[in-house]
């Protein structure tokens, strides 16, 4: 599984050509970034890093620096400090990893010209930490093993989630079949209550006498002239 990692770290450039160490051998701007990239990136080519995709770099140069805010004075520090941002994914080994990490920012740096660096990082509260570069590789590998777990609880979260939904969308559907069964079937029920009630009004006469089965309309008068005889009698 592939993760993201971020960690903050910084370096103390010295010059390795005067050996003044207040005087770096070059001036922090875009140029001197994208050539400090640039190094990075030919290790990178002769030495990949795992699977490493190509490390994203963003950076904010400070120039002299605030040490009394930002950490202790420390003795022969240089005024002029690079503060970076890491971002990498990989899904490797995380002792290859850190080997490779090392390996590359060391060419780098040779090869940029930068023999000799003070490195520290930012620790969780902000303060400013003396450390190797293997120091800076653990805190950023640790960061990502923090980062990987937080993403694998965000992703079963969200897995889960739409399982829920699902269930419920499921459930939804069924009860509006259902409702759609009973309509249904009390639309039939009215239905043929209705039809059976026309065959009851239709057997009966419009006088109200039942006609018996098999009688037809001259019975019916023959009754009739029955009862006015009597009645005459």
């Amino acid at each position: 599984m592939s993760f993201t990692f971020t960690f903050t770290f910084g370096f103390d450039l010295r010059s390795a050509i005067n050996g003044d160490p207040h005087q770096p051998n070059f001036q922090y701007d875009a140029s001197c970034w994208t050539r400090f990239r640039g190094s990075i990136e030919q290790a990178h080519q002769r030495a990949p890093m795992c699977d490493y995709t190509l490390w994203q770099y963003s950076t904010v140069f400070f120039s002299r620096l605030d040490t009394t805010r930002y950490a202790p004075v420390v003795r022969n520090r240089a005024r002029d400090c690079c503060i970076m941002s890491v971002n990498s994914s990989s899904s490797g080994n995380d002792t290859r990893i850190r080997a490779r990490i090392v390996n590359t920012i060391r060419a780098a740096l040779r090869e940029f010209g930068v023999m000799r660096i003070d490195l520290w990082y930012l620790s969780e509260s902000g303060e400013k930490i003396e450390a190797t570069i293997p120091d800076v590789v653990g805190v950023g590998l640790k960061f990502a093993a923090m980062t990987r777990k937080v993403e694998e609880e965000t992703r079963r979260a969200g897995e889960k989630r739409a399982r829920l939904e699902q269930s419920w969308a499921a459930r939804e559907d069924e009860e509006q079949r259902v409702r759609a069964e009973r309509d249904k079937m009390g639309l039939e029920l009215v239905a043929g209550a209705y039809v059976e009630d026309r065959h009851s009004n239709d057997s009966r006469s419009p006088l109200g006498y039942a006609n018996e089965e098999g009688c037809d309309g001259e019975k019916s008068v023959g009754r009739a002239d029955m009862a006015e005889n009597q009645a005459r009698a």
